[in-house]
């Protein structure tokens, strides 16, 4: 056969060939279509049914005029016309992989940040990254690796970031009811002490986890500055109700010295010895603190350096508060001490004015609302006050509210911080709380000494009855009262004599009467002339008590002005 024949021959079998491939290809990517308007190609394809990849389809050929056999004769200027036609124009060559698009291609430093992402629980990378890819890692990895791998390596969200940092997103994905005001406006931190509160509520004694609670404290430690435990669940060796008698000592709760140990930042320290959501298994014997607990916490402040402690509704009585008293009377930092809703007597406040007197004592607030303290209590606490002042040291805040003083304790209080040095304000002292604890006129006139000498900044004497308790109008009615009883019980029996009881007993009540409203006057106005005279004086609560009702409003009306002055 002829050379040229041959050659011929190839040719044709090979247009064939291409325009069955064409063929193929535009069945293929029927429904995948590039370009615009009317001039979209099917995938696959290039104009003129030229095969994708070939020689003849290239932007190169179309426009040198150049190709097969079919486009010798055409120009370059008709080529690149109708490819504008077909909206081709900035087309590259089209790929015969009928998913391939003409998208970017994936960069490599966005390859490497997946990479890093999905790899990032096993090989955690963050040294020695660039600023804009270290973001991009931390926004993109998951919230629920383990806190372990991840609370060393990665630092707080910065305070202006515009996006979510990684704390927050990992707070919100896991403790969406958090304040971030209460860890000091820091992420980490609120995540860190949050966690570590969740596992002291639900660690139980006595299962073999104190190792895994001592490592987590460990890890946590340097963003752990406070915490409120809302819960303490008792020893699980000693915690079964059905082999407990009723003679067993209540079972013991988590020694504290695992937050001494590891936790070096924690200053604020809330604990509550007592569990939640008990539901129908409820005992008593779950709540409270133990002797024991208050060894092991009497032991731990010895070491701690916690500047505030909150025990409120502990059931802590004289004997466990002894015992703690031991661990506080040398302590350095501790600033705030909370005891509110608990069992102290007047044992117990003898206790905490040796704590008070101590010359390591620190104290500048404290509550003892809701206990059992009477007027001999108050007077160990009024002597510790009177010290301190000595010492030109002062409590900033004392909170006496629903404790039974009495007109004496109340009285006692008052006059110890009125009578203490001659400028009590330059110590500091600025608040005291004498609600609800059966006030009498002498004690209120105290108080009104406190107010007019500016040695109080604010001042809560509600729910008392000042007129009420005074032992003058309290003796005038209680005769009142017994000559009416008795007038009534003799009726019938002797009626003149029934009569002139009734008549005494009228009297008396009239008198008592007459008395009390003097006394209540007399009371409004001292209280009224010390907010006068006062420059200090910032809230003084006067609700629930027989004061007239226009110097209670008259009060609070010269209060609110001086506040909006200011």
């Amino acid at each position: 056969m002829d050379p040229s024949s041959a050659t011929d021959t190839a040719s044709h079998s090979s247009a064939r060939g291409s325009r069955g491939d064409i063929g193929s290809a535009a069945a293929a990517g029927k429904q995948l279509q590039f370009g615009t308007g009317g001039g979209a190609v099917p995938v696959g394809m290039v104009p003129n049914g030229s095969r994708p990849g070939s020689r003849i389809g290239s932007r190169a050929e179309l426009h040198s005029g150049s190709g097969g056999e079919g486009r010798r004769g055409s120009s370059a200027g008709d080529s690149s016309a109708q490819l504008e036609r077909m909206g081709l124009g900035a087309r590259r060559i089209m790929a015969e992989d009928s998913q391939w698009n003409l998208a970017t291609v994936e960069s490599l430093t966005s390859m490497c940040v997946r990479a890093i992402v999905e790899r990032f629980e096993d090989h955690p990378v963050l040294a020695g990254l660039p600023a804009k890819y270290r973001s991009r890692v931390l926004a993109s990895i998951s919230v629920d690796i383990p806190l372990a791998k991840v609370v060393s390596i990665i630092d707080d969200d910065a305070p202006s970031a515009l996006r979510p940092g990684y704390w927050q997103r990992r707070s919100a994905a896991h403790f969406p009811d958090a304040e971030l005001a209460r860890h000091g406006g820091k992420w980490k931190r609120l995540y860190c002490e949050r966690t570590l509160e969740k596992e002291l509520a639900a660690f139980v004694p006595g299962r073999g986890a104190d190792f895994a609670l001592g490592e987590l404290a460990k890890a946590l430690a340097p963003n752990v500055v406070r915490l409120q435990v809302d819960q303490l669940q008792p020893d699980a060796n000693h915690a079964d109700p059905a082999e407990r008698k009723a003679t067993d000592p209540n079972p013991d709760h988590v020694d504290p010295d695992v937050l001494v140990s590891h936790l070096d930042q924690l200053r604020d320290v809330t604990l509550y010895y007592g569990v939640k959501d008990v539901g129908v298994q409820f005992e008593w014997w779950l709540f409270g603190m133990t002797s024991n607990d208050s060894t092991y916490l009497s032991r731990a402040l010895r070491r701690a350096r916690w500047t505030s402690l909150t025990l409120s509704r502990c059931c802590i009585d004289d004997a466990k508060l002894a015992t703690l008293c031991e661990g506080l009377k040398d302590h350095k930092y501790l600033v705030s001490l909370k005891l509110d809703h608990n069992r102290i007597g007047d044992q117990g406040a003898q206790s905490l004015a040796r704590v008070l007197q101590s010359r390591h004592c620190a104290l500048r607030v404290l509550d003892l609302g809701n206990n059992r303290i009477g007027a001999l209590g108050s007077a160990h606490l009024a002597q510790a006050l009177q010290h301190l002042s000595r010492s030109r040291r002062a409590l900033a805040s004392l909170v006496l509210r629903l404790n039974p003083l009495g007109n004496d304790g109340a009285f006692v209080v008052a006059y110890a911080l009125h009578s203490a040095v001659d400028d009590p304000a330059s110590l500091g002292f600025g608040r005291l709380d004498l609600a609800a604890t059966a006030m009498g006129p002498s004690s209120l006139e105290q108080c009104a000494a406190l107010v007019a000498g500016d040695i109080v900044e604010e001042l809560d004497l509600s729910c008392n009855a000042f007129v009420a308790n005074d032992p003058d109008i309290a003796a005038a009615a209680a005769a009142a009262a017994a000559a009416t009883a008795a007038a009534s019980t003799t009726a019938g029996v002797m009626a003149s004599a029934a009569l002139g009881s009734a008549a005494g007993g009228a009297t008396l009540s009239a008198v008592a009467a007459a008395e009390r409203d003097k006394m209540v006057e007399a009371l409004g106005k001292t209280v009224w002339n010390s907010v006068q005279s006062s420059k200090r004086i910032k809230a003084l609560d006067l609700r629930m008590t027989d004061l007239p009702e226009s110097v209670v409003q008259a009060v609070q009306a010269a209060l609110q002005q001086r506040a909006a002055a200011v």
